[in-house]
């Protein structure tokens, strides 16, 4: 495929998105596609999705709160496999009809005949004016939902980029034996912590509500494990307490659970 004929299925893409046409964008991306919008954008203009399914969800959460009013691509550039285009777009945010103009530049890059990652830059700061602080808690939410799928495909790597370098994960727990329940600090421990999880055998991990504001999510988790090495059964709903920084990173995390019971069924 040569370059002209990557610029030119940039082009159609484009109009395809213009004219609603979803299914035909999808089509055009590889099954792993990597999408990367501003970690600190409001929602659903933040963070990074993989697949198509998950692409998808992003265009639809797209139109339901915001009414795109024109979309406008203007130059392209390609290079082996990267075609760069650049362009505006204005909108109104549907919660405070409040309108927005940005220029963005997007990076499409291919494998063979999909594309295969895809990357924007533009004034995400624009857009969270014009969507407001709900779009904050909504993307907060968001990104919490964002890392119980991934726990449950079992991406350790997927989240811990959404974590900051410095997260404080139950920095607060007194370690009483329980290797899923101590106090850890920064990337790598909390990449120990899903280590630790290896001596559970999960039954039940269903995210049940979420609540969010100043910066933070509350989200109630209905869990039932076995502990491996004693046959104990762990049930119990849990309390998850995010907290978020401005860019939209976890800077710390808090499990509120039954830690009697936690301790007994471990050292049974």
């Amino acid at each position: 495929m040569d370059e002209q004929h990557r610029i030119d299925i940039v082009r159609k893409l484009y109009q395809d998105f213009v004219e609603g046409d979803i299914p035909a964008i999808l089509a055009v991306l590889s099954a792993d596609v990597e999408w990367h919008e501003p970690p600190s954008g409001p929602f659903p203009f933040c963070g990074t999705r993989r697949g198509r399914d998950a692409v998808g969800a992003f265009f639809q959460s797209l139109t339901e709160v915001m009414d795109m009013t024109s979309f406008a691509p203007h130059d392209f550039v390609a290079a082996g496999n990267r075609v760069i285009a650049f362009g505006s777009y204005a909108g109104r945010g549907r919660a405070t009809n409040r309108e927005l103009t940005t220029d963005w530049s997007m990076v499409w890059t291919f494998k063979d005949e999909h594309i295969s990652h895809f990357q924007i830059y533009k004034d995400s700061a624009a857009e969270l004016m014009a969507l407001g602080e709900p779009a904050i808690n909504e993307r907060n939410i968001a990104i919490v939902k964002r890392l119980y799928s991934l726990f449950g495909s079992g991406d350790v790597a997927g989240i811990l980029d959404h974590l900051r370098a410095d997260v404080a994960w139950d920095s607060d727990a007194a370690d009483r034996g329980v290797p899923w329940i101590k106090p850890r600090h920064g990337r790598k421990e909390v990449a120990e912590f899903f280590a630790s999880l290896e001596a559970l055998e999960f039954r039940t991990f269903e995210p049940l509500d979420f609540l969010a504001g100043n910066g933070k999510v509350a989200s109630t988790v209905r869990f039932e494990a076995r502990v491996k090495a004693t046959g104990q059964m762990l049930s119990e709903i849990e309390l998850h307490l995010f907290a978020f920084d401005e860019g939209g990173r976890v800077r710390s995390m808090k499990h509120y659970v039954d830690t009697f019971r936690h301790v007994q069924a471990s050292h049974a």
